[in-house]
């Protein structure tokens, strides 16, 4: 039967290809002059103008899509009980189960945030919205794999703001502050908080420095750690403002 081999080519190879009508070496192709145009003349009668007022235009959505949720800024002492207690390496791609079933809700983020974590635990979400939010206990390597802007903000619409864990992986870290998601590491494995354990962070938004551990009070057996967030200035006025979507800061951090 015929070949169906597939090669990757420049540009200057395809074109001469084409021209020859076979494989060919573009140096050999005799290449049509280019023509220079000095000016297009667009048609732009299918274009739409602008309102004069932007602001006056109605947004509409369809019955699908919902509003973006946002972190709210840290006014005072994050209060919650752990609502979940992930392995090592806990991969970003197991934060959302795969398949149309769940991803048809992209749009709608409250439909989305139901599927969190369930190929772990399938009730975490309605634990999490019975207790109003809380935390996600994690061993090393928190968050391997491609980012999950989708399940971040499905995280943030169930009121959880902070992820404790031995360890993070970066780029997963940073995705977090932006949404204003507190990446907290412990001293070794957190394995002295259990779920369902009831805990305090005091001291905040203040107590949110650089270099500074924070203090977490575990109310349920009256003990504390001390954990660290490695939060530079600006990130660290990100999460006291509540991420990028809350704050506006995106443009600032273009300038």
């Amino acid at each position: 039967g015929r070949s169906r081999s597939a090669f990757r080519v420049s540009a200057a190879t395809a074109i001469g290809s084409a021209l020859a009508g076979r494989i060919a070496d573009p140096r050999e192709q005799p290449m049509p002059a280019a023509t220079v145009v000095e000016r297009m003349t667009a048609a732009d009668a299918v274009i739409a103008r602008p309102a004069s007022d932007p602001a006056s235009v109605p947004l509409v959505r369809g019955d699908t899509i919902r509003p973006v949720p946002a972190a709210r800024p840290i006014v005072g002492t994050l209060r919650g009980v752990v609502l979940l207690e992930l392995p090592d390496r806990f991969s970003t791609e197991a934060l959302l189960p795969q398949g149309p079933r769940v991803w048809r809700h992209r749009t709608d983020l409250t439909a989305l945030a139901g599927h969190l974590y369930a190929g772990i635990d399938a009730g975490f979400a309605r634990r999490a919205r019975a207790h109003g939010g809380g935390f996600v206990v994690a061993g090393t390597d928190y968050g391997i794999g491609a980012p999950q802007p989708h399940a971040l903000l499905a995280l943030i619409q169930l009121g959880v703001r902070a992820v404790i864990a031995a360890s993070f992986a970066e780029a997963h870290r940073a995705e977090m502050v932006r949404y204003g998601i507190l990446p907290l590491r412990s001293d070794g494995h957190p394995s002295r908080l259990r779920r369902g354990d009831e805990l305090e962070i005091p001291g905040l938004p203040d107590g949110l420095e650089r270099n500074k551990p924070l203090v977490v009070r575990n109310l349920t057996r009256g003990t504390q750690i001390s954990l660290h967030h490695g939060l530079a200035d600006r990130e660290i006025e990100i999460v006291r403002t509540g991420g990028l979507l809350y704050a506006g800061l995106a443009s600032g951090l273009a300038r």
